[in-house]
Formats: structure tokens, sequence, C-alpha cells
């Protein structure tokens, strides 16, 4: 709406290399294409170049006829009845099917068209007073500057929040496009609902005094294909890409692309139910190219060997990609011990699918070796695990290895008793889960030593050797397994990056997830180092950060490609949850905490409601009841390496 002009509505719209311009103007001295582009309002959105291609200059029928139809004879679409200004392709349809309708079934007088055929033109010359009704009142209105800011502003939210129903909106496009009733129209933005949003901006925009004489767009308007890459399949690299595909619209004609090594997204935080029997192997791994709207997204599995801020590309295993927008999304490794784990190493992690097999067939293997061994010290040494670290995954891991062992594995192999198993739990710090909650700690903690756990606070592992663990240089345990998850690390690729990182390797970003000094680049997740206002540190990685920073990312670079104000993320500890073995967890919203079995039963609806995809979630829940009901499985699957 163009204040201070004879303009009724104007509009561009971009579509792929073109902008069509649609400009609609009344009276003696209509507005041309050319006078409407050389308005200061529209020249700040267009392109600095551009050409005219193509163009016409068509007449839009106003009124109704007179005398369209008589005895075997009646007039139809613009010479009988159009809608205002709009839709005459509409209104030809509607006449023409009620005419043919009318002659079919009832008759061709000039009776039967007055009684089947001429309602359905009163509705349209009816509708058609309420189009006048909203032109006349936009006329009126749009030189009014807050009005305008409000409904732009009105117009710009509801553009970032899908899940609105978008009144104004639906109302600026149906003027336009004719896409609804003029009465329909009136009833979206007139209506009491639709009013109390409008009167309060319109209030807070007058405070604000503007003193420009139009409304300013943020950014000009963008003509050509925009590229979106997005490097990772993890939490941040996947929810990004949900959040960005479904909210684009094809004229925008963007082209989004995901590059990870893996075609699934990997559900990592229930590596291990599945290293412990819990959960089966494919159950938390779900295939990239069945996520919705995948007609929307390209996938290419590839390494991601380098990347080149500068240049704005990433090389790759499968060749150079360039980017308008960049999401680096590669998640962590596990952080390498200060000791060399030798050739023959007992060391296992915890980070990918691979390793949760592998952990699995190794305890497994163990537990047969042991059943067939006659020396006591011996098998008390397969039996005997290490795990080193109590962070949030070292907790869960240990309770469910205890479990695995406890409820399932001494079912089946007789001759090994309870003596002859023994766990060890190391941590540096002098609390376990030093981030939790002290009472949810404290409850854990006494859980841990319920069940038979061996602690050791203030501790480390300084040395591997073949059949043993040396801790804080002093003691040395006899073992065949030590699982290592003591911490991450960025993936090496983005620690290789020439610019501001932390200890851990991450990527320094702004408020707005964004790398400072190259924009339109965006890191989120374990990649991202993002600084606490609090306590001025960065935020630990966690599976629910990324998913809150990847919904972040993608609504800025949505703001970007829609000139909107991008928006910053806001870390939250609002809520803790930590699994504690097969019926035990600890939970934690604000001042409300939840111990034992209620917390397991949260823990398991929270999860499972990450869980992308359907079948993956019943499959997993189907797991959790069938494990409990007959035992964890005790499968060993061999592997080639």
């Amino acid at each position: 709406m163009i204040p201070h002009s004879d303009i009724v509505f104007g509009s561009l719209v971009p579509k792929g290399p073109f902008i069509n311009v649609s400009v609609l103007s009344a009276g003696d001295h209509p507005v041309s294409v050319a006078s409407f582009l050389s308005l200061d309002i529209v020249r700040k959105v267009l392109p600095e170049r551009y050409e005219s291609a193509c163009g016409c200059r068509p007449r839009a029928v106003v009124g109704c006829a007179r005398g369209y139809l008589g005895d075997r004879f009646v007039a139809i679409g613009d010479a009988a009845v159009s809608r205002l200004y709009k839709d005459g392709i509409g209104s030809a349809l509607l006449t023409a099917r009620q005419a043919a309708r009318t002659v079919v079934e009832h008759g061709f007088s000039r009776l039967d068209f007055q009684r089947f055929y001429e309602p359905v033109c009163r509705n349209i010359r009816r509708d058609n007073a309420w189009g006048r009704r909203l032109f006349s009142l936009n006329q009126r209105t749009k030189d009014f500057r807050v009005f305008l800011l409000a409904q732009h502003r009105l117009i710009s939210d509801e553009q970032n929040n899908a899940r609105s129903r978008r009144p104004f909106t639906r109302a600026a496009w149906g003027m336009f496009t004719g896409s609804y009733s003029y009465r329909s129209i009136a009833s979206m933005s007139l209506n009491p609902l639709s009013l109390a949003k409008l009167l309060p901006v319109m209030v807070r925009d007058s405070r604000r005094n503007f003193v420009q004489k139009s409304p300013e767009y943020p950014r000009r308007l963008y003509v050509g294909k925009r590229r979106v890459l997005i490097l990772g399949s993890g939490f941040g690299g996947t929810y990004t890409l949900r959040h960005l595909v479904r909210r684009l619209n094809r004229n925008e004609n963007v082209e989004t692309t995901m590059v990870s090594n893996e075609n699934f997204f990997l559900f990592s935080p229930l590596l291990h139910e599945v290293a412990m029997g819990g959960v089966e192997t494919r159950h938390i791994a779900y295939p990239l190219r069945r996520l919705h709207w995948r007609d929307r997204f390209n996938f290419v599995q590839a390494e991601v060997e380098k990347i080149e801020l500068e240049q704005r590309r990433v090389i790759t295993s499968q060749g150079v990609l360039e980017y308008d927008y960049l999401v680096i999304a590669l998640g962590s490794v596990t952080a390498a011990p200060p000791f060399e784990p030798g050739r023959n190493s007992i060391m296992f992690t915890l980070k990918t699918l691979h390793d949760a097999i592998f952990m699995r067939n190794h305890i497994i293997g163990v537990f047969e070796r042991a059943a067939l061994e006659k020396d006591p010290d011996r098998r008390r040494q397969l039996l005997t695990f290490v795990v080193s670290g109590a962070g949030y995954t070292g907790v869960q891991v240990v309770t469910e290895l205890s479990d695995f062992i406890q409820r399932t594995l001494m079912r089946f192999y007789k001759t090994v008793t309870r003596e002859d198993v023994r766990i060890v739990l190391v941590e540096t710090e002098p609390k376990i889960m030093a981030d939790l909650h002290t009472k949810l700690g404290a409850y854990a903690m006494k859980y841990l030593v319920r069940s038979g756990i061996e602690i050791r606070m203030r501790s480390r592992v300084t040395a591997v050797r073949e059949g043993a663990v040396e801790i804080n240089r002093e003691e040395t345990i006899p073992t065949n397994t030590l699982i290592w998850v003591a911490g991450v690390k960025s993936n090496p690729t983005v620690a290789r990056m020439q610019v501001a990182r932390d200890s851990l390797g991450r990527v320094s970003v702004d408020q707005y997830l964004e790398v400072p000094g190259f924009p339109g680049v965006y890191a989120v997740g374990d990649c991202a180092s993002f600084e606490d206002e609090r306590t001025g540190h960065p935020i630990p990685p966690r599976a629910h950060t990324g998913v809150r920073q990847a919904k972040i990312a993608a609504r800025n670079i949505l703001a970007e490609i829609r000139g909107y104000e991008k928006r910053p993320y806001r870390y939250s500890q609002s809520g803790e949850v930590v699994s504690l073995g097969a019926s035990r967890a600890v939970f934690r919203f604000h001042g409300l905490r939840v111990y034992g079995f209620p917390a397991k039963v949260i823990w398991l609806v929270a999860y499972s409601s990450l869980v992308t995809g359907a079948y993956n979630r019943l499959r997993i829940i189907s797991d959790w009841v069938l494990s409990r009901m007959f035992g964890r499985d005790t499968t060993y699957l061999r592997l080639d390496d």
C-alpha cells in the first residue's frame, strides 16, 4: 500500500530470475508501472540493477452488466458480472458452470435463468459491495503512517510463525489475488480478535515517534537462486533442515543441501541403550531421505574436508559446494585421553552406532570367555569394567551396564557369580554430573552406591596397558574393558577453521548464532561456542541445546531471505532429566523435582517425542516394553573390523 498515491494496490513477487510487478489503480489518470517503480518506497526494495522483460496494461471490470439474460440467451463471465478488480477467470468458471447446469437441468427461458442463474451473479455483486468497502477503507487508512507500519509489522510476525492463523497475511494476499471472497477477507481482518492484535501494535508504534516518511524495509529483494548448505546430520543439522524446508516458499527459489558422511539421523541420546541391548540398533537411525518435504532439499553423502569461509565454499570428498548461507553442524568427537591407548587397546568409546555395536559385542564376548575361564583371578579381570567420566553420558552408561549385567547376563551365564563382577566409575570432579542440581546429583549418587558401583571421585585414568588400567599413577586395576566417555571436543574439520574458537575447538558465535565477520554463516550444536550471560562461560554441549539452536538458525536464515529482523538465541536451563538404568531417573523443571520411576516415565515420554519418524518412535517404545518383559538382547553380531 503506497501512501499518498492513486495506487490501490501494488506488489512485487520474486519468481526465479524475475520479479512480477502488478499495479492496481483507478481514476482518470491511472498510475503506470514505470511510475510505480520510481517511487522511493519501491526503489528501496528493488535490486539496484534490473531491466524490463515484458508487460501489459489490462482493464478490470468494476461493475455488473444489465440485460445479461433472456429467453434462450445468457451472458457469462465478464460479459455478465466479475469479481471486483480480480479473479475474472474464477468468476467466468462460476457463471459458466451455473449457466450450463440451468440449461441442462431446468431450461433456457428467462424465468429459468432468473430463478437458477441470476442468484449466482447476485452473490458476486454482493461480494463486490464488500470489496468496495474494503478498498475504500484501504484508500483512507494507507495514508495513516502508524496503521501502515503496524500492518507491515503484523504481517512480518505472521510470516515468522507458521502455526498462526495469519489473518492479515491472508487478507492482504486475498485483496490482491482474489484467493478469498471479499466478505471472508472482511471477516478475517475486521473481527474483534484481529483488531485486538492490531490496536496494541499501533499504540506501540505511535509511541516510537518515527520520523521517516515511508516505512523502512530491512533489505532489497533478491532475484535468483540462493543456496543454503547444511553440514552434518545430527540434531543441529537435521532440525535446521526440518524447520527451514517446511517454511520455505517454492517461489523464493532457495536450494537447500545437506552434506553428511551418514545417510541417517542418529538419535545419539539412546546410544547407551543400544550398547546395553535395550534398543535394537537400527531403531535409533532414521534415513534422511525419508524426512518430510524430501523433495525440497538435496542430500550429499560425503566427508567434509575443508570449510573455506573467505571463498564461501566447502570442499568435500564428492567435490566443491558453494553457498550463500552455511550452517555448520558437524557435531563433536570423543575427547582424546591424555595417554596412548596402545595397539591392543581395551578402551571403548560411545559416539557412533558402530561404537555401540562394538561395545555390546565386547561385553557379551567377555562373558562368553569368563563362563569358560577356570582361573578366578582371570575371570574377575574379564568381568571388571571401568567407566571413565561421570557426566550425563557416563552415569547413564554405567547404570545401564549394571542393569544389563545384573538383570540379563547373569541369568544366562550360570558359572558367573555376582562376586566376579566389578564396575568402577572414575571422575576427576568432586561430584558426579557437576552441572546437575545438587539434590538430583545426591539421589543419583546414592543409587549408584546401592547398585554396587565403585565410585572414585577426584581421580583420573592415567595409563592403559594390556589387561590393566592405572588410576592416579598409584592404583592398577586388572580389567579388559575401559569405557571412555570423559568429554567431547569439536569436529576436527571445525577446529581447523581460521576463526575464533574456544578450548574445545568450537566456533564462537554471536547472539544470533552467526559467526562474527562472516555474514550468513551459522554454527549450532556441539560446533558452536555460545557464551552463557549468567556465568560468562560457553554453554555445555547437549542434544536439546542443538534442537533449540537449530530452530533459531533456520528462522534467522529465513529472516535474511525475507527481510525480517533476526531473533537472538536465549539459553535456558529450565529442565534436566537423566536416566538411571531400566526403571529410575531424575527430573527437574524449574522448582519441580521428580525421582525414581515417575521420573523414568517422564524421561521415556520426553525422549520418545524427540525421536524422528512414527515408525522409529513405535519401535523404540516396543523395544523398551519387550526388554523389560523378556530381558535385553544378548546377540553377538560379529564385525569384520
